[in-house]
């Protein structure tokens, strides 16, 4: 931990990656600055070389509140490289005792928020992590899901209570309302993720605690383009077979083996029913035979006469084209 001059005790590092969400970023940045404690905290605000006007708004905030917003501003994108220099540069930066997580798409809403976390960690220290109830908001920040966890009532309770029920839920507990023991996140291991946080929170499970307040203090901005979101049936492919490969190794690191042979199905049948449709498109031919094996009981007559089309090469882009069609009109 980092000490001031005058020994005042660096309690909560926010880790805040950045790239091209200048339309967002603000409210992101505010929610950091609105923040009211009786300990200090800082801001570590990563951009990873945006080429919008991310990197002018932070600066902006940072002349403005020198003592809270940390900006590190990339001339060369990190994430690209694949080779761990984000999460590197970023965490090396985070000196506080916490760490609490906000991408700048996301922000908080209520000035309490990383008080009511502390007081919660101080007070209980066998837990590893704690988080908050959020909202799910649009681009332009209309509500889509209120409180998401009050209104799906034992839904954290559940997802949280084994590493089996975590990779089996495909659980989501809003990253930007997370705060985890600094010792603790920089102890996880690098991992390839499709998605960031399905590994970490089964780590954590496995390692340690993770406590809800109930208290909804942020907002979660779903974007029409994102790592989980997109109109592309590429990267909806990428994402799902990323995701199906990531499930499968969380099983084989971290649940028993007498307890695999039940989930492994399970696993394959969910994601293959996401995955057949993409592969469909792309004429993906090895994972459309993988799916057939697993879903072929439950598959509608429609899917199994795509799936004997994409098998006859005369007619395979045909069906890719109407496959394809079919998909977008259910977006």
């Amino acid at each position: 931990m980092e000490t001031t001059k005058d020994n005042e005790t660096l309690i909560v590092s926010i880790r805040c990656i950045v790239y091209n969400q200048a339309p967002y970023l603000r409210q992101c940045l505010d929610g950091f600055v609105m923040q009211k404690t009786d300990f200090r905290f800082e801001a570590i605000v990563h951009d990873d070389a945006s080429t919008d006007d991310s990197a002018s708004i932070i600066e902006e905030y940072a002349e403005k509140y020198p003592e809270i917003i940390k900006p590190i501003l990339e001339t060369e994108n990190q994430y690209s490289k694949h080779d761990g220099s984000l999460r590197r540069i970023v965490d090396s930066a985070c000196k506080g005792k916490y760490i609490a997580l906000c991408e700048g798409d996301d922000y908080w809403t209520d000035p309490l928020k990383l008080q009511k976390q502390i007081d919660f960690m101080e007070s209980h220290p066998e837990y590893g992590m704690c988080c908050t109830d959020f909202d799910k908001v649009d681009e332009q920040g209309n509500i889509l899901h209120p409180s998401y966890l009050k209104n799906h009532p034992d839904y954290f309770e559940k997802v949280t209570s084994s590493v089996e029920a975590w990779i089996d839920s495909f659980g989501y507990i809003g990253p930007m309302t997370w705060l985890v023991r600094t010792d603790f996140w920089k102890s996880l291991g690098a991992r390839p993720w499709a998605d960031g946080t399905y590994w970490i929170v089964a780590e954590f499970i496995a390692k340690s605690k993770i406590g809800l307040i109930k208290d909804n203090t942020a907002c979660y901005r779903i974007l029409s383009e994102s790592a989980s979101h997109s109109k592309s049936v590429e990267a909806n492919y990428k994402y799902f077979k990323g995701l199906h490969e990531e499930a499968l190794q969380l099983i084989k690191t971290f649940v028993k083996e007498e307890n695999q042979e039940a989930l492994i199905p399970r696993i394959n049948t969910r994601l293959y029913k996401k995955r057949f449709h993409w592969a469909i498109v792309l004429k993906k031919q090895e994972d459309i035979n993988d799916a057939k094996k697993c879903l072929w009981n439950e598959m509608s007559l429609k899917d199994k006469c795509f799936y004997y089309c994409s098998k006859i090469p005369i007619i395979k882009d045909v069906v890719s084209v109407l496959y394809r069609r079919r998909l977008m009109m259910n977006k």
